[in-house]
């Protein structure tokens, strides 16, 4: 059975950036110094290399100020954001999306969460960890579905 460990890299967030998309690097790294300071950065990793991960929000971040209203309203109730879960592309098809959403939950079990999905299909893999599809938001880009875990 293979080993992973979730790792609070909130310190040492590049490591967790260099492993990104280019275009979520992109849209990260300018707001980050605005961030840093209030977001975890979590990482799944095997043998110290970073596989998986995402990261925690607890204020609004410029991909939800579009629906800005909803974003504020889920703050005020004690959500935080999940974004930018992202599992390095050899090692999909292995669970490690939900590996790292279920170690979350473990790591705060009373918190709740929320998160914007562009596809709607990928609400039955939120669903899997106990996320409940709550809105359907429609941009001038398309629409987004906002997902809560209480």
């Amino acid at each position: 059975m293979e080993s992973f460990v979730m790792n609070d890299r909130t310190s040492s967030p590049s490591t967790f950036f260099s492993v990104l998309p280019l275009d979520w690097r992109e849209s990260i790294l300018p707001v980050w110094p605005e961030y840093k300071d209030s977001t975890k950065v979590l990482t799944i990793e095997k043998q110290r290399s970073i596989i998986a991960g995402g990261l925690v929000f607890s204020k609004p971040t410029p991909d939800t100020f579009m629906y800005l209203s909803v974003a504020e309203n889920l703050f005020n109730k004690g959500f935080l954001y999940l974004a930018y879960i992202w599992v390095v592309e050899q090692h999909r098809g292995k669970g490690l999306g939900l590996l790292w959403l279920n170690e979350l939950i473990k790591k705060y079990p009373e918190q709740k969460f929320w998160l914007a999905i562009e596809e709607f299909e990928l609400h039955h893999f939120y669903e899997k960890c106990g996320f409940i599809l709550k809105d359907e938001i429609t941009l001038s880009s398309g629409s987004e579905w906002i997902m809560t875990r209480d």
